[in-house]
């Protein structure tokens, strides 16, 4: 499906320099009926994502080109990280029982931690280090614990919270995620080392943890009350991105890499779409050009898509001005 996307970029610090600005492009499977999504990109520009039609399918997306990736002919695979060698973590569910698999040298090799209800990967990163969850017990009388692991499980579960959840895990071992604290709250925690760091999401009903970039940044979405909007948190610098068109509901984010470059999900009850989004750097500050335009300073190469007019959807929102890069060339089109 081909149609305008503006998106929107509301940043959390009154004084900022250069404001950061996102454009999309709709990645969606040509044999996905709904549940489309991309959930992982790595350093190097590799998506990996699924679908739903007959069965849950999922792929990979590189050099344009769409590369089938799933566990079984039968059941849903879910790719959910991968890191810059192409080690990817997934999970396969058939008939109810779901089964985590970390896939490198063209292997599939099921994570079944001994004794326990449920095993469930993450995150890994270039060295192999996992993020890992495991359960004991059935819902709702279970306990639910977070680790890291290599080789040997490093507890990442906070000792006062009801729950904590691992999500993500960077190049530089540190981890996140999120915690339910004892009044029901949801807060977002950071490993560094041995120590916890804990933030929050302003207005924040529910709150997912995607993952962590080797710059630091988090991103994930919240639930506001009434839609759920995608964030990146960096530092102290908060930028809540949500799609404007009248009848998106959701924007989700499932993945960051050291670019920038967010993917995930967005749409409505109705109908649902994949997506990478890669930033641009504005100037706040900079002089406009002879036609009015803000000067952009492209932070890396972009990725486009062609509405049904041929026309290039190459437009961004930023504080409320949109701007047209119509010097820019399409790497991709569907």
């Amino acid at each position: 499906m081909k149609y305008l996307l503006l998106i929107s970029v509301f940043l959390g610090l009154p004084q900022i320099t250069f404001a950061t600005t996102y454009v999309f492009t709709i990645i969606d499977h040509p044999d996905g009926i709904y549940s489309r999504k991309i959930t992982a990109i790595n350093n190097n520009g590799t998506l990996g994502g699924y679908y739903y039609s007959d069965y849950g399918h999922s792929f990979l997306f590189e050099d344009n080109e769409f590369i089938p990736f799933n566990y079984a002919a039968e059941g849903f695979t879910k790719i959910i990280d991968m890191n810059d060698n192409k080690t990817i973590v997934l999970s396969h569910e058939l008939n109810g029982s779901i089964t985590s698999y970390l896939f490198a040298d063209d292997t599939f090799t099921p994570f079944l931690a001994e004794d326990t209800t449920q095993t469930s990967l993450h995150s890994v990163n270039n060295a192999g280090k996992l993020a890992v969850q495991l359960s004991w017990g059935t819902f709702p009388l279970y306990t639910l614990k977070s680790f890291t692991y290599d080789e040997t499980f490093t507890d990442f579960s906070i000792s006062d919270a009801l729950w904590t959840y691992i999500r993500g895990i960077n190049n530089q071992n540190i981890a996140v995620g999120s915690y339910l604290d004892l009044s029901m709250e949801t807060h977002i925690v950071t490993k560094i080392g041995g120590e916890y760091f804990t933030t929050d999401i302003p207005d924040a009903q529910s709150l997912e943890v995607a993952g962590i970039n080797d710059n630091g940044s988090i991103a994930g979405s919240f639930y506001d009350g009434t839609n759920w909007h995608g964030f990146i948190l960096t530092d102290s610098d908060l930028q809540v991105i949500s799609s404007p068109a009248p009848t998106d509901t959701f924007t989700r984010i499932y993945d960051i890499n050291n670019a920038g470059q967010i993917v995930g999900s967005l749409g409505n009850s109705d109908e649902s779409h994949g997506y990478l989004a890669s930033p641009y750097y504005m100037d706040s500050d900079a002089d406009s050009d002879s036609d009015g335009q803000d000067i952009a300073i492209l932070a890396q190469d972009i990725k486009l898509q062609k509405n049904d007019q041929g026309d290039l959807e190459n437009f961004a929102l930023n504080f409320g001005k949109t701007h047209f890069f119509t010097n820019l060339q399409p790497a991709y089109s569907f």
